[in-house]
């Protein structure tokens, strides 16, 4: 199975937090405006989609689920060292790549920063090219990301994309990086440049595998078949459409996903034929076109 890896450098602070989910939206909305037909890329996305991405990776470490404790398992260090071990909730992903499991001592802190500061921002009138005597002020967050070490810091991106598709999508995120990604992008947010991409390979052969470990968000039913062998974080995603839908209702009807880094063991190993898991999203808009990334990327286990 191969993946693409992306090695992105940040040029700016982000108001929309990186996500595989958003950063799937936005790479589509872009490729209809570079004259591609999205109808016909979306085609068969309820079996075969053209293309799949993952979360972005700070500085090459994914998060990890916290199990929960079993209270005949717990010892009094367990105990007295849970902050420590709440903490240490990465691991590096060509680890878990190379090692196909994922030890306690493989999880770290993280070894970068995020440093979050409020902007206030005032409502400008398009008719007098400023802001008029009853402007509202708002607030936007935005995040910084920097590394705890002397290493500059980067993002990884992981995708699986159909071959005939591989150099316009690349160059696609290319593009996404000079306009910026997410909110406020028009004043310089979200902006990186791609500095390196390369083929991963990840085997999915082998008949010892019985797990998997996902690398974005994404739908998680019908993967297990007993609940206890499942081990993920829940949010619920409130989308919006792009400009081209902002006269009409922007908003998409919220729904349910599993954040990336979510465990599910004794899978049914015919999971492991497609480089990806779990559906496509659709029924969330009144555009009845509209779809949502609801598949992952994954690493078989072996647990």
């Amino acid at each position: 199975m191969e993946y693409i890896r992306l090695k992105l450098k940040p040029l700016s602070a982000f108001v929309t937090l990186p996500s595989s989910d958003t950063l799937f939206g936005q790479i589509c909305y872009t490729l209809a405006l570079q004259g591609h037909n999205l109808d016909s890329l979306l085609e068969d996305y309820d079996s075969d989609p053209f293309l799949v991405v993952s979360d972005f990776f700070p500085m090459g470490y994914a998060k990890v689920v916290q199990e929960p404790n079993i209270i005949s398992n717990i010892n009094i260090k367990d105990l007295a060292n849970r902050k420590q071990r709440k903490n240490n909730n990465y691991i590096n992903i060509l680890d878990i790549i190379s090692k196909s499991n994922i030890l306690d001592s493989d999880k770290k802190a993280p070894c970068w920063q995020v440093i979050q500061e409020e902007i206030s921002h005032v409502m400008v009138s398009r008719l007098i090219g400023k802001a008029d005597s009853g402007a509202n002020y708002y607030q936007k967050m935005n995040y910084y990301f920097t590394s705890k070490t002397e290493e500059d810091f980067y993002f990884d991106l992981y995708l699986y994309v159909k071959d005939k598709y591989k150099a316009e999508v690349i160059q696609t995120i290319k593009n996404i990086g000079s306009i910026g990604y997410g909110s406020k992008s028009s004043i310089g947010k979200g902006r990186f440049t791609l500095e390196k991409d390369e083929s991963i390979m990840v085997d999915t052969n082998s008949k010892k595998y019985n797990s998997l470990y996902t690398l974005s968000n994404c739908v998680i039913a019908n993967m297990c078949n007993l609940v206890e062998d499942i081990y993920y974080t829940p949010f619920v995603r409130f989308g919006k459409h792009g400009p081209a839908y902002s006269k009409q209702n922007p908003f998409k009807n919220p729904f349910v996903m599993a954040q990336q880094g979510a465990i599910l063991k004794n899978i049914d190993t015919s999971l492991l034929n497609k480089a990806f898991v779990g559906k496509s999203i659709k029924g969330i808009s009144t555009q009845t076109n509209c779809v949502a990334q609801g598949y992952s990327l994954y690493i078989p286990l072996e647990i």
